[in-house]
């Protein structure tokens, strides 16, 4: 489609003479390769930022993890992209006294992965003191 409109400028400054139709036709193809390319580097900026990734709620994580049992509290809580379908994750969990802290762990790592497709995954786990946590 750019090909022709380049073909059509050059028709009409050969038949007319009105060399106005190149810059026409030049701002055109800007403005056709723009729109086009807005989707692919907006999504690059997101991902430069380290923004969240959209499809994923971090309120919905927060809860998931929260609910993993010997899981007290979940704060420091980051997702972001790494590149486009390949996010990251980090966030400190507060393990229950007498809960094995490995088992915690792996339990809230399959989680991640099973419900939100989370596979670099950073846990770091906490005792209630560490944390300033009251609940037991």
């Amino acid at each position: 489609a750019l090909p022709i409109c380049v073909i059509v400028a050059g028709l009409v400054i050969a038949k007319t003479g009105r060399t106005e139709a190149d810059p026409a036709a030049t701002v055109f193809v800007c403005v056709v390769i723009v729109l086009a390319s807005w989707r692919l580097v907006r999504d690059a900026i997101h991902i430069l930022l380290e923004g969240t990734p959209p499809h994923l709620e971090l309120d919905a994580v927060r809860g998931a993890l929260a609910g993993v049992p010997g899981v007290l509290e979940v704060h420091d809580l980051h997702l972001w992209s790494l590149s486009a379908g390949q996010e990251s994750m980090s966030a400190h969990l507060v393990a229950a006294r007498g809960s094995d802290p490995q088992s915690v762990r792996k339990s809230a790592a399959a989680l991640l992965e099973e419900r939100f497709g989370l596979t670099h995954v950073t846990l770091q786990l906490e005792e209630p003191d560490e944390a300033g946590s009251t609940s037991s």
